[in-house]
Formats: structure tokens, C-alpha cells, sequence
């Protein structure tokens, strides 16, 4: 699993070399900077590195192109779906996280459910050419928050406290020396099937899984199974309390959830509290 680097390149500009290295070194900060908060956990980006794509737009189609209700979201849903098409980046990937930059303007990063999107202000950032800051340390801090919230982590309650919190709203100028992620953030990201420590999972290796419609499970070496969200807003851990020939039963302790799953393809089903009370839960396949 890994997180994928997309620079969009509008189809009425050139691309910029300068911006390309921007993207690479931010992201490999905060790689470094991450394994510094999470006892050398990291994520890894993927091999290929950044990789340039023409979009079939030009650059005033993404602030400009009406995109639901919200007008300042339009940017960033206009930055997927164009990224969807020509480079296959997309919300709820449930193998890539999806770090893109275009070089269009007038509007504000996003990001969240394994996607972020941040516009060319953020890439003359990453350069020292911003006008408005050219403090780069604050807009690789940027993308590391934008690409928090691509991992499932919300704004911190610090930000009342602290401006020092990575997970702060709209606070990125102590990057990185003052920069911290709570406790509780790094319980998420230390359960997240996307950081590695050493070249291996931190969950350990997968001996087997399935998916039901919004997300999936998994069973590591450990003998723990988890389950994960496409959109990474929940995980949890289940221990198996019966493995029969069809079926097995896993626990929920915290949720004092019991879940019934065939060893094929079909129908998976709920209990609280007990194991007699069944309901339908979803459809897994594997």
C-alpha cells in the first residue's frame, strides 16, 4: 500500500521541473517527520514517484466548474474527478492514498477518504515563490495536515491550546520542530494498514481478508482480524471466537459485537451482546 504523488498539469500550461522537485522533497519530509512522531512508523510513497499528468481541462475549469452545493469545494471535486480520469486517483482507494497538486488557482487544499488535492499556490510554496509566504516549512506542513486527513485524522481539539498541533485548523507555520501529533492520532495511524516500520506492516502480514460494500477486513499474522473504512473514518479490532467449516465468528470487545462470516462469498451477520440474536449485516466477497 502505498501514497501515489500526482502533479496535474492543466491543458493550457507547460509543466514546471521545479514544481515536480517541490512535491518530491515535501513529501519525503514529511515522511521523515512522520516516523519521527510514530517510533519509526512511516508511510511509503510509491516507487514510481511524482508522476506528471495532462488534464483534459484547463486550469480555470476547476474553481470555475459548478461542483454541488458548496462553491469552495468545487475546486478540490473538480481536482478528483479530473484526476480520476487520466490518472486513476480517487476517494476510498482502498490500496493508495492520493496526494495530487494542480497548477490551477483561487482555491483552498482538501483533504480526506484517502485523497487530498491542493492547488498551484501550494506548489509555488514548496518552492520558496509564493508571494504570500515563502516560508516553505509551511506548506510542506500543509500538505503533511492535508495528507492527515487522507489518513482519517480530524482537526485537533489542540488548535483551542495550540497552534503547535499538526492536525490544528489552519496552523502550519511551526512545521516541523514544534509540530506534534496527539496521542490519539498516533493510536489511528498505528492501526492503519498504510504505515510501516522496518519494510514491514505495523499490523503484520495479511493471511487473509474480505470486503463487504464500504470497506473490509482483515486477518494478520497475529491472529487479530481488523476492519477498515474506504474513506479511513474507522478501524477496529475483532478477535475469532468460533472457526467452523463455513463459518467463522469474530468479537468486538469494545462494541460487545459479535459478527458471523462465511469462508466463501455471501451474506455476513450481526449480534450485540450475544450469539443468538442474528441480523444482516452485509454482502462480503473475497
Amino acid at each position: 500500500m502505498y501514497v501515489r504523488l500526482i502533479y496535474l498539469v492543466s491543458n493550457d500550461k507547460l509543466p514546471n521541473d521545479d514544481f515536480v522537485k517541490g512535491i518530491d522533497s515535501a513529501l519525503k519530509n514529511i515522511q521523515t517527520w512522520y516516523r519521527s512522531q510514530l517510533d519509526g512508523s512511516t508511510f511509503i510513497l510509491h516507487p514510481e514517484g511524482v508522476r506528471i499528468f495532462r488534464a483534459d481541462v484547463e486550469a480555470n475549469y476547476f474553481k470555475n466548474n459548478p461542483n454541488g452545493a458548496d462553491k469552495a469545494a468545487w475546486g478540490v471535486k473538480n481536482c478528483e474527478e479530473v484526476a480520476k480520469r487520466v490518472a486513476g486517483a480517487r476517494f476510498l482507494d482502498p490500496t493508495s492514498i492520493w496526494v495530487v497538486y494542480s497548477d490551477s488557482t483561487g482555491w483552498g487544499g482538501q483533504g480526506g477518504s484517502g485523497f487530498t488535492c491542493m492547488p498551484v499556490d501550494d506548489l509555488y510554496g514548496l518552492i520558496g515563490k509564493n508571494r504570500d509566504n515563502r516560508n516553505v516549512n509551511r506548506w510542506i506542513g500543509a500538505a503533511a495536515h492535508e495528507l492527515g486527513h487522507a489518513f482519517g485524522l480530524s482537526h485537533s481539539p489542540n488548535y483551542i491550546e495550540t497552534n503547535n498541533a499538526l492536525m490544528a485548523y489552519g496552523w502550519f507555520e511551526n512545521y516541523p520542530t514544534r509540530t506534534f501529533l496527539s496521542n490519539e492520532e498516533k493510536a489511528i495511524l498505528s492501526s492503519s494498514p498504510f504505515f510501516y516500520k522496518d519494510g514491514q506492516s505495523v499490523l503484520g502480514k495479511i493471511i487473509d481478508n474480505f470486503y463487504y460494500p464500504t470497506g473490509w477486513f482483515e486477518l494478520r499474522e497475529n491472529g487479530q482480524w481488523y476492519e477498515f473504512k474506504y474513506d479511513n473514518s474507522f478501524s477496529a479490532k475483532f478477535i475469532i471466537v468460533s472457526d467452523n467449516v463455513d463459518t467463522i465468528t469474530l468479537f468486538d470487545d469494545k462494541r460487545n459485537l459479535y459478527l458471523l462470516v462465511p469462508k466463501s462469498d455471501g451474506m455476513a451477520y450481526f449480534s450485540i451482546g450475544n450469539k443468538n440474536d442474528w441480523k444482516y449485516a452485509f454482502k462480503i466477497s473475497r
